[in-house]
Formats: C-alpha cells, structure tokens, sequence
C-alpha cells in the first residue's frame, strides 16, 4: 500500500530517501516511523526536517528528553523527534 501525502499524493522516491536518511540517524528502524517521517516531509519540506534532526540530535547529545509518564526515562532519539 503507497504511502501518502496528507493531501493524498503518493510519497516520491527523493523523499523515501530522505526519509531513509533520517530514520537512519534517529535509530528508528520500524517502518511505521519511515512512513511518519515521510509524511513529515511531505508537510514541512527537507530544509526543516533537517533542522529537527539536529535539534533531536543535540538535545539527546546534550542529557535528553524525560518522558512524562512518571518513570523518569528518556526518550529516545527519535522520541525526542517526534515529541
């Protein structure tokens, strides 16, 4: 099944790459989290997906996000992302 764009266009080929790229760099190997990032870009274009990457990228560099859920863990690369 094609994965699309909120406006219901199919995902291009540059933007599953792109989207490989930075699944990659999250650690997210599940493909329901490419398939997020892909509809991500989709709505916010390369340039600003990039410039999330780095600051989920810096943040958990720098001590990371603590879940909320009262058990004081962080949230992974690509929690922090998506968060």
């Amino acid at each position: 099944e094609p994965n699309l764009t909120p406006a219901g266009e199919e995902i291009d080929g540059a933007t599953r790459n792109v989207a490989r790229l930075v699944a990659a760099r999250l650690d997210e190997a599940m493909r329901d989290a490419q398939r997020t990032i892909e509809r991500i870009l989709a709505l916010l274009g390369t340039e600003k997906v990039l410039e999330l990457l780095e600051r989920a990228e810096s943040t958990d560099t720098s001590g990371g996000l603590i879940t909320h859920d009262g058990t004081r863990r962080r949230r992974t690369r690509g929690g922090v992302f998506f968060y």
